[in-house]
């Protein structure tokens, strides 16, 4: 088990180190939206290592591996070409959905412990990660109506094209949704947000505002 994770921290950082090039390559093609879209995503890998170090936020190696997977996947596949290869917009939706997917359900745990406001048991935990899955897909769809709008790229092939996406996100927050809901039940939100450091982030926030 170390070894895999040691494994996918290189490969990690393989992946984050291409992201730079494979926006200079874009640029060099005169394909300014995708070598923006290389020099965000690779902003974006990055900062779980920023928010570990500057906050003690620490993110499980298995979630940033998936992170910096789906960044890289979806920025390599435009600004390499491959969408056109039948099944890549399939393969990056469903595993970027999921990781969106993961990341709400991390956020709902952490703002349930913390929040006096906010009270959830497990399954609605889950329902929430299948809405915030949901809507962050759909977000997604009308950037990509507005880019090609805008820019005059084909990002949208059609309404059948944007329903099936929306499809595949759904599946994928349904899916982490349900497997967040049974973790839940076997390992309590206290351990879960102590895995995660969260109280040593928000000393560390509160340190800062002192300052």
């Amino acid at each position: 088990m170390l070894f895999s994770i040691k494994k996918g921290t290189v490969i990690s950082w393989l992946l984050t180190a291409l992201m730079p090039i494979l926006s200079l390559y874009s640029f060099y093609k005169n394909d300014y939206l995708w070598g923006f879209a290389c020099a965000m995503a690779f902003l974006l890998s990055i900062t779980p290592i920023i928010l570990r170090r500057q906050y003690g936020l620490a993110l499980p190696p298995e979630i940033n591996f998936l992170i910096v997977l789906a960044l890289f996947l979806h920025v390599g596949g435009g600004a390499l070409g491959l969408y056109r290869i039948q099944g890549w917009d399939y393969i990056t939706h469903f595993l970027s959905s999921g990781v969106i997917a993961i990341l709400g359900f991390m956020a709902v745990v952490i703002l349930d412990q913390y929040s006096t406001s906010i009270e959830m048991n497990r399954w609605m935990v889950g329902f929430f990660v299948v809405v915030f899955a949901i809507a962050m897909g759909a977000l997604w769809e009308m950037g990509e109506y507005i880019c090609d709008f805008i820019f005059g790229t084909t990002e949208q092939a059609g309404l059948d094209d944007s329903m099936v996406d929306l499809m595949i996100d759904s599946l994928a927050g349904l899916i982490v949704g349900i497997i967040g809901a049974i973790y839940l039940k076997f390992a309590p939100k206290e351990r879960f947000v102590d895995d995660l450091n969260v109280e040593d982030m928000i000393e560390k926030i509160k340190i800062l505002k002192g300052n």
